[in-house]
């Protein structure tokens, strides 16, 4: 896998295009503040406010998501756009007493101030980052500013990958991966399946469907390679295919609404 990492960065650099794949690099986002991390990450400041369904649909619409901080030197990157206020970060409790990063990242790192996390009442809970570093609870349906990170695509051989955070039907999915320059991804071989995971996606949509029984990929490539999870595929009717957090494959309603995984080719 270091190989991979290492191709990542080569394509990313600070380049508007390279080796034929489209990087969204910070200077052409537009906030009132951006950084490129060490980690080849882009992280913008936005001063909206909007509540926390505003600030994640806005992160989306730049090909990224709530900002994850897994590291010191994430929560410096954040901090170092010049905040001037508490702004809202990805993580949440989401229902609960525990929180949890949109971008599904392990929680392996945290700046909770004195006393904190205090938890809304009657409401979920973001954490926000303060110009200090600290972060605090802040109530879903409060305002406040925001800060998104936009990752680089996951490139390997020849092929680039990317999360979609967007929660879309299978047909806007598709659409979404078209405005990308890409498509919804086909998974043809067990190493592209171990490729995809790496995103670490929660169920997302991928290029395949089902028509009268039979699967076909979205680009036309035979379907030599399936990877169904155990009692799975069981729509009755047409159907549009997801993968799992775990790789596996299942069939849903082409209208669900699920994140999505595009692929780029050389």
């Amino acid at each position: 896998m270091t190989s991979v990492r290492a191709v990542v960065v080569l394509l990313v650099g600070c380049g508007r295009v390279n080796f034929g794949y489209p990087i969204v690099p910070c200077d052409e986002v537009t906030s009132l503040s951006s950084r490129l991390g060490d980690n080849e990450h882009c992280y913008t400041r936005h001063d909206g406010p909007v509540q926390v369904t505003g600030a994640r649909n806005a992160c989306h619409a730049l090909g990224g998501h709530l900002a994850s901080v897994t590291s010191q030197e994430e929560n410096d990157d954040i901090v170092s756009l010049g905040l001037t206020g508490a702004t809202r970060i990805g993580l949440s409790t989401a229902g609960a007493m525990s929180f949890a990063w949109e971008s599904k990242e392990a929680l392996v790192y945290t700046a909770w101030g004195p006393g904190e996390p205090i938890y809304a009442v009657n409401a979920d809970t973001n954490a926000a980052i303060h110009p200090d570093g600290s972060w605090r609870g802040l109530p879903d349906l409060n305002v406040a500013p925001f800060a998104c990170e936009i990752e680089p695509w996951h490139v390997v051989d020849g092929h680039g990958y990317r999360l979609s955070y967007t929660v879309a039907t299978w047909l806007d999915a598709k659409r979404a991966c078209e405005e990308m320059g890409a498509h919804l991804v086909t998974i043809t071989s067990a190493a592209e399946r171990d490729a995809v995971a790496w995103l670490g996606a929660p169920f997302s949509w991928i290029g395949l469907t089902i028509t009268a029984g039979v699967p076909s990929w979205i680009t036309g490539e035979s379907v030599d390679f399936l990877a169904w999870e155990a009692t799975q595929p069981d729509e009755t009717f047409d159907s549009c295919v997801q993968v799992t957090d775990v790789e596996d494959w299942v069939d849903r309603s082409c209208i669900e609404t699920v994140p999505a995984i595009c692929e780029r080719d050389e």
